[in-house]
């Protein structure tokens, strides 16, 4: 499969996938993708959101000062409650967090209805989820961290965050840092041939990388010796990247369309 690109009626505001299934919210509607762009439904949207996180057969939106949890088959509404700021979502292996940047704080999301749990993240600068936990760093001092565990990087440069094939992965200015997320020890640093990474994700243990407007960078640690240049543009520059477990979706920064990346034949 070669690239694609794929139009939307209008700018998508949240996107946001499972691994197979991509939900976008276009127009007061959410469209049902495959992971390769095939159309495959068409549900009711919640009205103005903003972040989009899936959590097993349930789809959380961020609206607002509000979070909806959405039956994900049919795009009813199951529940709802304040959390009192605007928040981003985060989601991997059926868990996910509100992440509120601004105030240094998130939330760790349940089960519709039960009330989300609330941590505090003096300094929050990049964050990523894990099935079982919430990395990040803190501008205070420099250092990843995990519930009490903490780990000495050289997290500068601005780039993108992620957790993938058991390590987390940090952007920089100089390549790649990578942490195991069991050991929580680094490894050597990986270098890249665009850096920082404005964007990077883990599509079903790959890691993808995007530079705003000047390509992506793929790389396998099962089997790659050396992360692997596409030299693709997404006109206009790039707003988003949303994985799946064969391909990533590049949102282009007006959200009127997504260029899909292939990863596995």
């Amino acid at each position: 499969m070669d690239p694609v690109t794929i139009r939307f009626a209008g700018a998508v505001q949240a996107a946001a996938s499972d691994g197979t299934t991509v939900w976008c919210a276009v127009a007061g509607r959410l469209l049902t993708y495959d992971a390769r762009g095939r159309a495959i439904g068409d549900l009711p949207a919640p009205a103005g959101p903003r972040s989009l996180a899936v959590m097993g057969e349930t789809l959380v939106a961020a609206a607002g000062h509000d979070l909806l949890w959405l039956e994900a088959r049919t795009g009813a509404r199951l529940a709802r409650t304040s959390i009192g700021r605007p928040v981003t979502l985060a989601a991997a292996g059926g868990t996910a967090w509100a992440v509120d940047p601004s105030g240094e704080q998130a939330w760790r999301l349940g089960p519709a209805g039960d009330r989300p749990e609330r941590v505090s993240l003096p300094g929050l600068e990049r964050w990523a989820v894990a099935e079982d936990g919430f990395w990040w760093t803190s501008r205070l001092d420099r250092r990843l961290h995990e519930g009490d565990r903490l780990v000495e990087v050289g997290a500068e440069g601005g780039g993108g965050m992620c957790v993938c094939a058991g390590s987390v992965w940090i952007s920089t200015a100089h390549g790649l840092e990578r942490v195991g997320t069991w050991s929580a020890r680094p490894g050597p640093p990986i270098g890249l041939p665009l850096a920082p990474l404005s964007f990077l994700v883990c599509a079903g243990g790959v890691l993808v990388g995007a530079h705003e407007r000047d390509g992506f960078v793929v790389l396998d640690p099962a089997t790659d010796t050396a992360p692997r240049l596409l030299p693709l543009r997404v006109p206009g520059g790039l707003d988003a990247l949303v994985p799946t477990v064969s391909t990533a979706w590049a949102m282009a920064a007006d959200r009127t369309a997504a260029l899909i990346l292939p990863l596995r034949p």
